[in-house]
């Protein structure tokens, strides 16, 4: 299974994301659009009622004898000044400007006095007593009454209590709003969801696949603009897999027609030993006996490792003895051991291991595992095969109390053609690469350890275990 890219990033994070910006700047455009909209008619309904208070004031104005008065009676006086959030001013000037009533310190702008016409309504802020006040200005006439001139009416009020509705309104826009924003995320998060399925449905088929699975990946009724990746995804397999067919006949038809010649060299090589008598051309062909020799088993562990790396494309699986298998195959291999004054030996499980593989892949793994282990161990080292269950799995092992592997090559013991450096011993380096196709080929993996007590030892754990049928 392939890694995911830790660089990469997600589809439906990168399109949430997107809208997102979107949709919260929108909100909060329309939010501030609101508020404004909301704070200009309250302001329109808050000065009208203070434009109907200078018009109380001016009905309370009287002239008298050529002077101008204003007379409140105490509920008047009550009536306009009555407001249990906000302050309520006034003030009156005389058409000479002269201050006749309410509060001196309300202040007036020079260009009102100047610039006042008779019934002017004129709207200003000012500060007073250092609070925000809203101030209305009339100009009543003076025409008709003994008195000449204009009378200027000024009423004010703090603005405390249009702070607190606009405060009001903004926190009955705003709750709303973060609601519907919520909403439309959550709706646009699920709208992603359910549109990035098939995607989703691509990798599923995909992640479960083996690395050797090349078949076309049939989903049905996908969008129109996903469709085409799977086509070109298939294809793409499709081409890969001829390619690995046309190599894998190449390596199998190469091995194949090295063998025949190999062979013939080989039966005229020991033709050649039954003539020869001098020490000298004796040592010559026994040399190139053993190199053709080396030759034939390259050539065998290729065309096993084609057929395991075919095997992983479709391997074939029948209900096995692991633990037969094991024993069957250790026996063969006594006769090479004592040749070589090793010691082998086999551990049986307490209770039959049976697993669902290829007894002829299996047999050819672990005879690579044998052979591995023979040329890297001394004269009287012993070596031992076991069959065993851990953590549900089936494993087979090889062990030896040779001189191991330098832990920094452990990782590389399982590539193709390679071996340890400085190593002695005859091979071409494609034993363990056997060892861990077939593992593969059964959703199992090869591994290689050095032993506390020194050694190594070098396993096929594979995933399914059959139930025991005794």
């Amino acid at each position: 299974m392939a890694e995911m890219s830790k660089s990469g990033h997600s589809l439906y994070r990168l399109l949430l994301f997107r809208l997102l910006v979107f949709l919260i700047p929108l909100a909060l455009v329309t939010l501030f659009i609101a508020y404004k909209a909301t704070l200009h008619y309250t302001n329109e309904a808050f000065d009208r009622s203070l434009t109907r208070r200078a018009y109380a004031l001016a009905d309370q104005v009287e002239v008298l004898g050529g002077k101008v008065l204003l007379d409140l009676t105490g509920a008047a006086h009550s009536i306009l000044e009555f407001d249990p959030t906000d302050i309520f001013y006034y003030r009156v000037l005389g058409p000479n400007g002269e201050h006749l009533s309410g509060t001196k310190d309300l202040p007036i702008p020079e260009h009102l006095k100047k610039t006042a016409k008779a019934g002017q309504i004129a709207f200003f802020d000012t500060k007073l007593d250092n609070k925000n006040v809203r101030v209305v200005s009339y100009t009543l006439s003076l025409k008709g009454t003994s008195a000449r001139g204009n009378v200027m009416i000024l009423a004010g009020e703090t603005i405390a209590k249009r702070r607190d509705l606009a405060d009001d309104v903004l926190l009955t826009v705003f709750i709303p709003m973060i609601a519907i924003v919520g909403l439309m995320v959550y709706a646009v998060s699920l709208a992603l969801s359910m549109s990035l399925k098939p995607v989703n449905a691509i990798r599923e088929a995909i992640a479960h696949r083996g690395s050797h699975d090349l078949e076309p990946i049939e989903i049905q009724k996908l969008p129109t603009e996903i469709e085409p990746l799977l086509e070109e995804m298939n294809r793409l397999m499709s081409d890969l897999r001829t390619l690995h067919d046309s190599r894998q006949r190449f390596l199998a038809d190469s091995a194949h027609q090295l063998r025949t010649p190999l062979a013939s060299m080989r039966a005229q090589t020991e033709l050649a030993l039954r003539g020869v008598h001098d020490p000298e051309s004796i040592e010559t062909l026994n040399r190139l006996l053993a190199s053709v020799d080396r030759q034939s088993r390259l050539v065998n562990q290729l065309l096993t490792l084609s057929r395991a790396e075919n095997a992983l494309a479709d391997p074939a699986k029948n209900e096995i003895s692991l633990d037969e298998v094991a024993r069957t195959v250790t026996a063969e291999w006594v006769p090479h051991a004592l040749d070589r004054k090793i010691e082998i030996a086999f551990e049986s499980p307490e209770k039959p291991v049976r697993v669902f593989a290829n007894m002829h892949s299996i047999s050819e793994a672990l005879a690579n595992l044998l052979d591995n282990a023979l040329k890297y161990c001394r004269e009287n080292d012993q070596v031992t095969v076991k069959v065993y269950e851990k953590d549900g799995q089936a494993c087979l092992a090889v062990s030896d109390n040779g001189p191991g592997v330098p832990e920094e090559e452990l990782d590389k013991l399982f590539n193709r053609f390679y071996r340890v450096p400085g190593s002695q011993a005859e091979g071409c380096g494609l034993g363990l690469s056997i060892v861990q196709q077939v593992a593969m080929t059964y959703d199992g993996k090869a591994q290689a350890i050095n032993k506390p007590e020194g050694g190594l030892e070098v396993s096929m754990c594979f995933e399914k275990i059959a139930k025991d049928t005794k």
